[in-house]
């Protein structure tokens, strides 16, 4: 039974036969006079607290209602039905009751006299819609942060970063444009790093401003401990940033918090030309966006100091290593004059020791030229540049470069280079160092026996393998081999010296030319080192 079908029943000469039904109902029925009376009222109206009956509807019975306007809108409602200008009337409006919100659904219909009226508490149904609008507020939050996640992280160049925040920062809060402003600890004043949505003379005037703090207003910009803040420019006319809002047509402006741990490095805007405000939605979007672009900000900066630090060790490295070779080179000369005998016959003592001289220069040479291959690998500063390379040549320049740091290995080095790969395009200077790297450490550890290059082609591949017959490596320690500064042991650096860079490098020039390089060894039998590149890569 509706209250629909109950009003023409149910009027100042209501039929009594029905009111057992009509007072057993949940909902809260009255009926009214046309002057707003109340004549007649169910059970659930009474124990709810309603006005009684011989009392006047119209008079102040929303008192108790949580929104001012509620009490207006009932009266006036209700006076509109009663004088037959509309044929019903609806509402749902929230009281307090025993200190709490109680959300009540009213109905009002036209009845013979008068009206009937009948309210329903929804509190529950109010408390699931807002339960599922949050749910779904929270998802969209959620899937705007996913993408702005995706857009932020992706960069690590802080000018790139900062475009995309401010990009992303119109698209996520839909307004017009945004700017990310810095403060300034060595001027005490706020400057504009990046912006977007602006035109392109405001953007420039913006970039070049310098504001104290005392020019803006909204909590975050005072350095007040809050994720965002709004400001109304309607309501701040006279702020001394009004001036600018109004000749870049903001309305609305959303300040949302930027860090660094504890310590608030600035803020990001977000700005509408129109008087629409932001939601408590935006609000809750801007805070959460405000600590993701506080982190992406932090890497951009981490990032850079590291790619400063690393290009100041680079500069460093080749510096020391160039400077090192001259007097490495003149040891190393005195040394081979001595052990010749071109200043007299050497006791056996003093040629050991001459020997000693000469091992130790000519591993601090092996350390510079692997030192300053690896900067230049790691800095990208050796550009790939392709030519076809005659590779028995390649590998005889090679060897000899190796045997002057190698030069006492009692170790034969044999080559078999297939006629197909007689000739190989590549880049000589990595194919070099490529070979010299994995020469030099068959050489230094076998002892006695023998180190083979082969070469061959296998499709579309150029494959080349260095084998040694020497002390092999240990499986656990084969993972890592190809790290920088790694070799099988400690045991191993001890007895062979060394610093563990030739296999990293040989990685390092490998992948450059887009190729792979892979070990296999046996403990106490030698190590297979297979290096394989594209036979025809195109030019980088």
């Amino acid at each position: 039974m509706t209250l629909a079908n109950l009003s023409p029943a149910f009027s100042p000469t209501s039929l009594r036969s029905k009111w057992n039904i009509i007072d057993a109902l949940p909902i809260h029925i009255a009926s009214i006079d046309d002057r707003g009376m109340i004549l007649e009222t169910n059970r659930s109206w009474k124990e709810f607290g309603h006005p009684a009956v011989g009392e006047t509807l119209l008079s102040g019975w929303a008192g108790d209602a949580t929104e001012p306007l509620v009490g207006s809108t009932l009266n006036l409602g209700i006076g509109e039905l009663l004088a037959g200008t509309r044929d019903r009337f609806e509402i749902e409006y929230p009281v307090r009751r025993s200190d709490q919100t109680v959300w009540l659904s009213l109905s009002a219909y036209p009845s013979p006299g008068g009206a009937v009226v009948s309210q329903t508490d929804i509190t529950e149904r109010r408390r699931d819609d807002m339960r599922r609008a949050q749910e779904n507020a929270s998802a969209q939050i959620d899937s705007a942060l996913a993408r702005a996640g995706q857009g932020l992280i992706t960069s690590l160049d802080l000018p790139e970063t900062l475009d995309r925040l401010c990009r992303l920062t119109v698209e996520l809060l839909d307004c017009d444009a945004s700017h990310t402003i810095f403060w300034q600890e060595e001027d005490e004043s706020y400057r504009a790093a990046a912006s977007h949505g602006d035109t392109k003379e405001n953007t420039e005037a913006i970039r070049n401003m310098r504001l104290p703090r005392t020019a803006f207003v909204g909590a975050v910009a005072r350095g007040e401990n809050v994720a965002v803040s709004q400001v109304d420019f309607r309501e701040h006319a006279v702020a001394p940033l009004a001036l600018l809002a109004k000749r870049l047509g903001v309305c609305q402006l959303l300040q949302i918090s930027l860090r660094h741990g504890d310590k608030r490095i600035g803020f990001q805007t977000a700005c509408r030309r129109s008087d629409e405000p932001f939601t408590e939605v935006d609000e809750r979007l801007a805070a959460r966006l405000g600590q993701l672009a506080s982190l992406a900000i932090e890497n951009a900066r981490l990032v850079g100091q590291l790619g400063e630090a690393s290009r100041l060790k680079s500069e460093f490295v080749a510096t020391v290593s160039h400077e090192l070779r001259t007097p490495i080179h003149v040891v190393l000369g005195f040394a081979d004059l001595f052990l010749d005998g071109e200043f007299g016959e050497l006791s056996a003592d003093q040629h050991d020791g001459m020997n000693r001289i000469q091992f130790g220069a000519r591993s601090l040479l092996e350390l510079s030229e692997a030192a300053l291959q690896l900067t230049r690998l790691d800095d990208g500063q050796v550009p790939v540049h392709l030519e076809d390379i005659d590779l028995a040549e390649l590998a005889d320049e090679a060897e000899k470069e190796v045997r002057v740091t190698q030069r006492d290995a009692a170790v034969e080095i044999e080559r078999r280079i297939a006629p197909d790969v007689a000739r190989v395009h590549s880049d000589r200077t990595k194919l070099k160092l490529i070979l010299k790297s994995l020469l030099s450490n068959g050489l230094k550890f076998t002892p006695e026996g023998v180190v083979s290059l082969s070469a061959k082609r296998r499709g579309t591949e150029v494959v080349l393998v260095v084998k040694d017959t020497g002390v092999g490596i240990e499986r656990e320690a084969l993972p890592t081999i190809f790290e920088a500064f790694r070799q099988a042991d400690g045991s191993t650096a001890r007895r062979y010296a060394g610093v563990g860079l030739g296999l990293h490098i040989a990685r390092r020039a490998t992948e450059r030319l887009g190729g792979s390089v892979h070990a296999q060894s046996t403990e106490g039998e030698g190590s297979r080192f297979e290096v394989v590149l594209p036979a025809d890569r195109p030019q980088a």
